[in-house]
C-alpha cells in the first residue's frame, strides 16, 4: 500500500504578524473609544445630578420662604408655597438652623438660595421661574439634550414636559430633598446614547483616520515585502537562465576551438570555415546578450542619450525582415510590412527603436509553434504615429498582463529554458518608447490566439 505524503505549506509569518498587528490595534482603539464613552457619560451624568442637586436646594428655598416671620426667621419645617404677591419690597430672610456643621452647610446654602430666590419678585410662578433657570443652565451646556423634569412635593406631582414622555430607555437621575425626605426630584434623560456620541464624533473620527493610516502602513508593507520577494525571484531566475545561455555557446566555443587545435582541422578549410562561422555566432550572441544587460543597466541609471535622426519606418522593418531571415525560413515564418506606408517617417534613435523592433520580432518567433505570421502596420493620427505588430503565437494568459514589461520577467517561471531568454526585452523596449515620449503597451492577448502589441510614438518627423 503506498503512503501518501501531503506537503504542508509554510505559514506567510509576515502576514501573521501584519494581521496580529492590525488586531491589535483595533481592539486597542475599540478600548480606547468605549473608556472615552464611559467618561463622557459618567461626566453628563455626573453635571447634570449637580445640576438637579442645586434646582432640589432651590426648591427647598422656595418651600421655606412659605414659613418665615416678619423678622425673616424659619419657624416650623411644614411646606407651603408661597405666591409671588406676598413677597414684599425689601424682605430680609435669615435661616436660624441649629446644630452640628453639616447643618451649617445646609444652611449656608439655603440662605444663599433664599436670597436669589427674593431676586425673582414679580417673574411669576416660583416653580416655573426655577425651572426655567434649571433649563437654562442644562441647555448651555448641552445644548443637543432631551430630558424632562419631575418632583413629588407631598401629594402634589409635577412634570415638565407635562404629560412626560415614554422614559423606558431613559436614565433617571432622583435627588431627595435635604430637609424634607418625602420631596423626591426626577431628571429623565431621554438621549444620552446619541448626546454621548455626538460629542465623541472627533474622538471617533480620529480614531477612525489613525486605524486607516495603520492599515494603510501595514498593506504596503506586505505588498512592499511580496514585491521584494517576487523581484528577487525574478533576479534568480534570471540568474539561472542567463547562467545557461553563456554556458552553451561557450560550451560551443569550447568544443570548436578544441577541434580546430586536436584535430588539426585548420589544415581543412571548409571545416575551419565552419568552425569559425560557429564560433562567431556564439560570440555574437554573447556580445548581443552582453549588450542587452548594459542597455538596461543605463536604463535604470537614466544613463541612455537619445540620438534622434529621422527613420523610414518600412525600411527598416525590412532590415529587421532580412536579419531574421534564417530564422524565419527554418521556422516557416512570414514577416509581413506591406501594411506599412512607404513615406512613413519618424524621428527617433535608430539604434534602440532597431532594438525595440527586433525584441518584438524575436518574441513573436520564439512564443510561436511553428509557421509563424508576423504583420506590422501602421498609421498616422494628428501628430503621433502608432504602429501595430501582430502574431499568431501561443499569446499570453491574462494573468501576466501587468507583468511583461517589468526587468526580469517571464511568462515560463522558474528555471525553464525551453524558450530561451532571460526577461529583459520587453522592459528594454518599453523603457525606450517611454524615453522618445511614447507609450508600448500590450492590445491585446490569449493563449491560443496570439499577440498584439502597440507603440504611440510623437511623430516629429522632418522630410525635407
Amino acid at each position: 500500500m503506498k503512503k501518501r505524503f501531503t506537503t504542508i505549506k509554510k505559514p506567510n509569518l509576515l502576514l501573521v504578524y501584519a494581521l496580529m498587528a492590525v488586531a491589535f490595534i483595533t481592539c486597542f482603539q475599540l478600548y480606547w473609544l468605549y473608556s472615552v464613552y464611559n467618561n463622557q457619560k459618567s461626566l453628563i451624568s455626573e453635571e447634570t445630578e449637580n445640576m438637579l442637586k442645586e434646582y432640589a436646594l432651590d426648591y427647598d428655598g422656595m418651600s421655606i420662604m412659605g414659613n418665615i416671620n416678619g423678622n425673616g426667621a424659619i419657624l416650623a419645617p411644614e411646606m407651603r408655597h408661597l405666591p409671588p404677591d406676598s413677597l414684599t419690597e425689601g424682605i430680609s430672610i435669615q435661616v436660624k438652623l441649629s446644630g452640628d456643621a453639616e447643618h451649617g452647610m445646609l444652611r449656608d446654602s439655603i440662605q444663599k438660595t433664599l436670597d436669589s430666590i427674593l431676586s425673582l419678585k414679580g417673574s411669576g410662578k416660583l416653580d416655573s421661574v426655577l425651572y426655567n433657570k434649571f433649563k437654562s443652565r442644562l441647555s448651555a451646556a448641552y445644548p443637543n439634550l432631551e430630558y424632562g423634569l419631575s418632583y413629588n412635593i407631598g401629594d402634589k406631582k409635577t412634570s415638565f414636559p407635562n404629560p412626560m414622555p415614554n422614559t423606558a430607555d431613559a436614565l433617571i437621575v432622583v435627588k431627595t430633598s435635604q430637609i424634607n425626605p418625602f420631596n423626591q426630584f426626577r431628571l429623565i434623560l431621554f438621549n444620552l446614547e446619541s448626546v454621548v456620541f455626538q460629542n465623541m464624533v472627533w474622538d471617533i473620527v480620529l480614531s477612525i483616520v489613525y486605524l486607516i493610516v495603520c492599515i494603510s502602513a501595514v498593506v504596503l508593507l506586505i505588498n512592499s515585502t511580496k514585491k521584494s520577494r517576487k523581484l528577487l525571484e525574478m533576479k534568480d531566475n534570471f540568474t539561472n537562465n542567463m547562467t545557461h545561455e553563456i554556458k552553451t555557446p561557450l560550451a560551443t566555443l569550447y568544443a570548436a576551438t578544441e577541434a580546430l587545435d586536436k584535430y588539426d582541422m585548420l589544415d581543412d578549410k571548409v571545416a575551419a570555415r565552419e568552425y569559425i562561422h560557429i564560433m562567431q555566432a556564439d560570440l555574437k550572441r554573447l556580445t548581443e546578450m552582453a549588450e542587452s544587460i548594459l542597455y538596461n543597466a543605463k536604463l535604470s541609471d537614466g544613463r541612455i542619450n537619445l540620438k534622434k535622426e529621422n527613420i523610414n519606418i518600412k525600411q527598416m522593418l525590412a532590415d529587421i525582415a532580412g536579419k531574421f531571415k534564417p530564422s524565419t525560413e527554418a521556422l516557416n515564418a512570414v514577416i509581413n510590412t506591406d501594411s506599412i506606408p512607404d513615406d512613413m517617417y519618424i524621428k527617433a534613435d535608430a539604434e534602440h527603436l532597431y532594438n525595440v523592433f527586433c525584441n518584438l520580432v524575436d518574441n513573436s518567433l520564439k512564443y510561436s509553434e511553428g509557421n509563424a505570421q508576423i504583420y506590422f502596420s501602421a498609421r498616422e493620427e494628428g501628430e503621433k504615429v502608432k504602429i501595430w505588430v501582430e502574431d499568431n503565437g501561443v499569446g499570453i494568459a491574462e494573468a501576466h498582463h501587468k507583468d511583461i514589461f517589468k526587468p526580469y520577467f517571464r511568462v515560463s517561471e522558474g528555471d525553464v529554458h525551453t524558450v530561451k531568454g532571460y526577461g529583459l526585452g520587453l522592459s528594454y523596449a518599453y523603457e525606450i518608447i517611454a524615453l522618445h515620449k511614447g507609450v508600448l503597451k500590450l492590445l491585446k492577448s490569449q493563449p491560443g490566439k496570439g499577440t498584439t502589441f502597440e507603440i504611440t510614438l510623437p511623430q516629429d518627423q522632418d522630410n525635407g
